[in-house]
């Protein structure tokens, strides 16, 4: 057992807020991003195994990244995106104006329409 017994959300609250909604945004995002693939990969009658083959990769990896455990390479995305018979496109989009108040947590809410940082919005078809 650590000797530290704080969690990683109690470190990053002290921290400051910058830290800590930095760490949300990033976690978030590979949530997001391991349900577009588990999402597709079911939609696709694939299990994990089968992706991991298809895709060059092991299952654990795959399970990772459905997990959102993992920050996979553009090459990862795209070898797994052609197992699923999918298009891999990368966006950026600018940050819409925030108020100086206003955490980065909270612009990601507003920004998707969610209110409570839902994550029921996350679709297979975008």
């Amino acid at each position: 057992m650590r000797a530290d017994s704080r969690t990683l959300r109690e470190i990053k609250r002290a921290e400051g807020p910058e830290a800590y909604d930095a760490a949300y945004a990033e976690a978030d995002a590979a949530f997001r991003l391991g349900v577009m693939v588990r999402e597709y990969r079911t939609a696709a009658g694939m299990t994990q195994t089968a992706l991991a083959r298809r895709s060059g990769t092991s299952q654990p990896a795959i399970a990772r990244l459905e997990a959102g455990g993992a920050e996979p390479t553009i090459a990862t995305l795209r070898r797994i995106a052609d197992a699923l018979c999918v298009d891999l496109v990368v966006e950026f989009h600018p940050d819409p104006p925030r108020t100086s108040h206003e955490s980065s947590r909270e612009q990601l809410r507003r920004a998707r329409g969610t209110g409570r940082g839902t994550r029921s919005d996350v679709r297979p078809d975008g």
